[in-house]
């Protein structure tokens, strides 16, 4: 029986995702909430689940489904834009001195909600799986940003605790840790790479 993965967000980087485990002998699943990027995915080859990735009861059931429809969950990978920015106002929320609350929480706080949600319950779903791998896609969390985006550069500050074990040489269960960088050649991905936790 293939390994299955399901992937979270199926339009550009989310279908190269897909393409790549397809070609890789794998059976793949994937989330969306647009039927035309559900479209997409079945013209792939995969199974299109109409879900929203943010919301952690529909999440465990295209988790449930996928195993249940593929015969098994061996991957799961976030590559959902979970970012909800004001319907006005500069790309990445504006410069600190001049950025509101509802920018900053539309690009930084939506997307660490996502990213929990994702954890969180692929976590659980793998467990009961008997394991497997949760890939985030870290784009979001590029050390890198733009002149003018300081609201959503504040994501800079995150997972400490991965960090200390790290120059500690603490046990790293649970931290994430690079698992697949995809290769700066690639016209599709570019530097977005993944990240993976290697345990539940």
């Amino acid at each position: 029986m293939a390994n299955t993965v399901l992937v979270l967000g199926a339009r550009n980087l989310g279908g190269a995702i897909i393409d790549h485990f397809l070609r890789s002998g794998w059976s793949a699943a994937a989330v969306a909430r647009s039927e035309e990027t559900l479209e997409r995915v079945r013209s792939r080859g995969a199974l299109a689940l109409a879900a929203d990735a943010s919301d952690p009861g529909m999440l465990a059931d295209a988790l449930a489904t996928t195993r249940r429809e593929l015969g098994s969950l061996d991957a799961v990978v976030n590559a959902v834009t979970a970012s909800r920015p004001p319907s006005s106002g500069p790309f990445g929320g504006g410069e600190l001195a001049t950025a509101d609350l509802a920018a900053f929480n539309g690009w930084t706080v939506a997307v660490a909600e996502q990213a929990f949600v994702f954890l969180s319950t692929a976590a659980q779903a793998l467990r009961q799986s008997g394991g497997g791998a949760l890939i985030q896609d870290h784009r979001w969390f590029s050390p890198a940003r733009d002149a003018g985006q300081g609201a959503v550069g504040c994501r800079r500050v995150r997972h400490p605790g991965a960090r200390a074990s790290r120059s500690t040489g603490a046990p790293r269960r649970g931290y994430p840790r690079r698992a697949a960088g995809c290769r700066r050649d690639d016209p599709v991905a570019q530097d977005r790479r993944l990240h993976a936790r290697a345990t539940i």
